[in-house]
């Protein structure tokens, strides 16, 4: 009777192509969540929409992380699950969500204030499948709302900017496109940094070894 050693993944730290991949899956993951999930304000997006469109940025995300990290599937799951949460909890889908007005201090305050909420929420829920893996994966929570309360008043800020100057709604839809791509940029850093922290340096991606018996004494 044999009975299976342990198995173990190899990795080495990760660097600027990690991020560089982070970021332009985050941006595509909400560039087709787009076909699905119409941006408008807070009270226009369903819940449903909101967890769909958090579903998309899952498995976009989830492309790059599996390479990373074992049973990565439950990103995606948590990610939509995240989003679902702060639509159903009077957020809104903030992803895909704009202000009513272009007042520039509204939209600055407002960003930082919904952005800081919704990074704690989705952190928070995402942190629930990281702690598995990494020792650290409170700080998630932390960087998470950090991120999204700089990311969201950046966008806001462009995305009204852009509308004052030209009068097209388009211009919403490019501004949350810079939230996603600077939240891409934030939480990329922090996924390196908490991986990193716990990876020997002698390999890059997570590589099982091939599963080994031992004859047992019994």
């Amino acid at each position: 009777m044999g009975y299976p050693v342990r198995q173990r993944f190899h990795h080495i730290p990760l660097g600027w192509d990690f991020l560089v991949d982070w970021m332009m899956a985050t941006l595509l993951g909400y560039g087709v969540s787009l076909l699905v999930v119409e941006v408008g304000e807070t009270s226009d997006i369903s819940l449903f929409s909101g967890a769909l469109g958090g579903l998309f940025v899952g498995i976009a995300q989830f492309f790059i992380l599996r390479k990373e990290l074992p049973q990565a599937r439950g990103w995606l799951i948590m990610t939509a699950l995240g989003w679902f949460v702060i639509t159903g909890g009077g957020l809104g889908a903030i992803g895909w969500s704009i202000p009513h007005t272009n007042f520039i201090g509204f939209r600055l305050l407002y960003g930082v204030a919904y952005g800081v909420t919704t990074g704690l929420i989705l952190g928070t829920v995402q942190w629930i499948f990281l702690r598995q893996f990494i020792p650290l994966a409170q700080w998630w929570i932390i960087l998470n709302s950090l991120g999204w309360g700089l990311a969201l008043a950046v966008g806001w800020l462009v995305g009204g900017g852009l509308r004052s100057l030209t009068q097209v709604f388009f211009s919403e839809i490019i501004g949350l496109g810079v939230t996603w791509l600077t939240i891409g940029g934030i939480t990329g850093l922090a996924m390196i940094a908490l991986l990193n922290q716990r990876i020997p340096p002698e390999s890059r991606t997570w590589q099982l070894q091939p599963q080994k018996t031992r004859a047992s004494t019994h």
